[in-house]
């Protein structure tokens, strides 16, 4: 495993026009976010939009206008809060607006 003594990274997707920035902000966080929001996923989703996304900053659900759109930058910034965006030789970051498709995050998984 490669190491990387600056722990914060940042990704970016475009969704619907809107350019997304989202912040990885270490292993400690991402469990201490799960461990947080329990069972509830609109605990996670206001977590991950106060927390991972960084641009444009202060987003809320009801900024999105409808929810495929809300879930799509919610699974991407649960994928950037876990590490799931990098690629294996860029452990630097990444830039993630490609046309490929992040899965659902099942941070708070039973």
């Amino acid at each position: 495993m490669k190491r990387n003594t600056d722990k914060t990274y940042t990704a970016t997707k475009e969704v619907n026009g809107v350019t997304y920035q989202a912040q990885f902000n270490g292993v400690r966080e991402a469990i201490r976010a799960a461990n947080q929001c329990g069972k509830d996923e609109l605990k996670l989703d206001e977590y991950l939009l106060e927390n991972v996304v960084v641009n444009p900053p202060g987003l809320k659900l009801d900024d999105f206008e409808d929810v495929a759109e809300a879930r799509e930058v919610l699974n991407f910034a649960a994928s950037v809060m876990t590490g799931r965006f990098r690629n294996e030789e860029n452990t630097r970051g990444a830039e993630t607006g490609s046309e490929e498709k992040l899965g659902t995050v099942e941070t708070c998984a039973e």
